[in-house]
C-alpha cells in the first residue's frame, strides 16, 4: 500500500514533468468536465475526447483516466459523479443497518464493506471501481439491499437474499459480456500476430470488432495487419479491407500517426487505386502529429 499509493503518489508530485500515465488523464478529465459539467461527454468516450486536449506535454492517446471519479465527472458531469457517490454512500449505509440475527449476511456485508473501503482509496490513483470484478461485487451487495427491502419474514429468507444478489451480478456479467470477449478475441490476435500468423491474426481482430465496433484499438490493430498482408499477396479486396479498418479507426480517434502513416502506405502502394496526393496529404499529418 505504501509503494503503490503514497510513495508513487509522493514521487509524481515532486517531478518538475508531471506523470504522463496518472496527472495528465486526470487534467484532461477535469477540463472535460469543467466544459460539459451537466451532461459530461458521455459514457465511455473519454478514450475519444482525451485527444482534443492535446497539447505539447499531453501527447499521448489515453483510453481511461487513473482516477474513477474525474473519469465519471468527465463523462457523466457533476450530476452522474454526485449520483455515483450516493450509491456508494447508500451501500456503506446500508450494511451499517444490516440485521443483527442474520449471520449469514452480516458476514457477507462485512466483507463487502472491508473490500468497499479498500477500493475507494485505491480509485483516487487507479480506476479499480470500473473493473468488472469490483463492478460484479457492487452488484452482488445491491442485491443484498434490495432483499432486504422486501422486509419478508421467511424462514429461508436467506437463501431468497442470495438468490436476489446473484440475480444482480448475472445482469453484470451479462452486460460485460461483449466487452470483455472482445478483449480476449484481442488478445488472441496479438498472440498470432507475434508469431506472424497475420491471417489468424486478422480473424481474431475481425471477431474483437463485431463484438465491439467503437474500440479504434481493434480496427487501428487489424488494419495494420491486413495492410502487411496486402504487401504480401497484393490483393485488392485486402487493401480495401485494411483502408477501411484504418478510416474507421481514425472516424473514432484521430490522433494516430502510425495509422496515418500506413493509410499512406496504402494509398501509394495499392497499384488499382493509386493516389499520390492521398498518400501525401496522409503521411503530412502523421508528420504533424509526431
Amino acid at each position: 500500500l505504501n509503494d503503490f499509493m503514497f510513495k508513487d503518489l509522493l514521487e509524481s508530485m515532486a517531478l518538475s514533468n508531471p506523470h504522463q500515465y496518472h496527472w495528465n488523464p486526470m487534467k484532461i478529465a477535469i477540463a472535460a468536465g469543467i466544459q460539459n459539467p451537466l451532461t459530461g461527454t458521455g459514457p465511455g468516450s473519454f478514450s475519444y475526447v482525451s485527444g482534443k486536449y492535446k497539447t505539447e506535454t499531453l501527447v499521448f492517446h489515453y483510453y481511461r483516466v487513473h482516477n474513477s471519479f474525474l473519469e465519471i465527472f468527465a463523462e457523466l458531469g457533476l450530476p452522474g459523479l454526485l449520483i455515483f457517490c450516493a450509491i456508494l454512500f447508500t451501500l456503506m449505509k446500508e450494511t451499517l443497518r444490516i440485521h443483527r440475527n442474520r449471520v449469514l449476511s452480516r458476514w457477507i456485508h462485512r466483507g463487502f464493506k472491508i473490500g468497499l473501503i479498500t477500493c475507494i482509496p485505491a480509485a483516487i490513483w487507479d480506476f479499480g471501481l470500473q473493473l468488472p470484478a469490483n463492478l460484479y461485487l457492487v452488484a452482488f451487495s445491491i442485491g443484498f439491499v434490495l432483499a432486504d427491502k422486501t422486509k419478508e419474514k421467511h424462514e429461508q429468507f436467506e437463501s431468497r437474499r442470495l438468490t436476489w444478489a446473484y440475480c444482480c451480478t448475472a445482469l453484470a456479467a451479462l452486460a460485460f459480456l461483449p466487452g470483455t470477449a472482445a478483449s480476449g478475441f484481442y488478445e488472441i490476435g496479438q498472440y498470432y500476430e507475434k508469431r506472424e500468423e497475420l491471417t489468424s491474426a486478422a480473424k481474431w481482430y475481425d471477431r474483437a470488432i463485431k463484438l465491439s465496433p467503437g474500440d479504434d484499438r481493434f480496427t487501428a490493430v487489424a488494419g495494420l495487419v491486413y495492410k502487411d498482408l496486402a504487401y504480401e499477396d497484393f490483393k485488392p479486396e485486402l487493401f480495401n479491407r485494411a483502408m477501411s479498418c484504418l478510416d474507421d479507426s481514425l472516424s473514432q480517434y484521430p490522433y494516430q500517426a502510425p495509422v496515418y502513416y500506413a493509410r499512406a502506405y496504402l494509398y501509394s502502394m495499392n497499384t488499382e487505386n493509386r493516389n499520390p496526393d492521398k498518400s501525401r496529404k496522409s503521411l503530412e499529418q502523421a508528420y504533424t502529429l509526431n
